[in-house]
């Protein structure tokens, strides 16, 4: 439902919000809101997975590096 009630307010001009009034607007625009505020978090949180998996992964590479001196290894917070 959620969908349905958005999917029409994604392909409604502008101009008819207006003459638009009462309960369905109000419903359409929730919905729509709210699926936008979904998608938007999905993506997010999608980047920082991704941001964080590249960080364990630089700090593999450091890590395994033979030329990483040992007092950088035995300093650093991810050791």
């Amino acid at each position: 439902m959620l969908k349905a009630q958005a999917r029409s307010m994604l392909y409604r001009k502008p101009a008819t919000l207006r003459r638009m009034r009462g309960e369905r607007k109000i419903l359409e625009l929730a919905c729509f809101l709210r699926l936008q505020l979904l998608r938007l978090t999905d993506d997010g949180l999608g980047m920082i997975d991704y941001r964080i998996a590249d960080l364990w992964r630089q700090a593999r590479r450091l890590w395994l590096s033979p030329s990483t001196p040992m007092s950088i290894i035995a300093v650093s917070p991810l050791a």
